[in-house]
């Protein structure tokens, strides 16, 4: 499995988590509904990282014909 990890603590890095899935997607041969739809996902949790978790990092995990995506925050967390 290989993975890419993009950083984001501002909004040019949410285009940059984006970018990156979509090259993802487009290296797995996903059709272009399903490439969408995780670039969706990935801008709407790059997005979330940055005004509810104080940053952080979305990771990229391609496996054979899958693509995991990872959101990890930098918050303090819930108490």
């Amino acid at each position: 499995m290989s993975a890419d990890a993009v950083q984001v603590r501002d909004g040019s890095q949410v285009a940059e988590a984006r970018r990156r899935a979509l090259a993802a997607t487009a290296q797995l041969g996903f059709d272009a509904t399903l490439a969408g739809q995780v670039a969706l996902v990935v801008t709407e949790l790059a997005t979330n990282l940055l005004k509810h978790g104080h940053g952080g990092e979305v990771l990229l995990m391609r496996g054979e014909r899958r693509l995991d995506v990872l959101a990890l925050d930098a918050g303090p967390g819930m108490r």
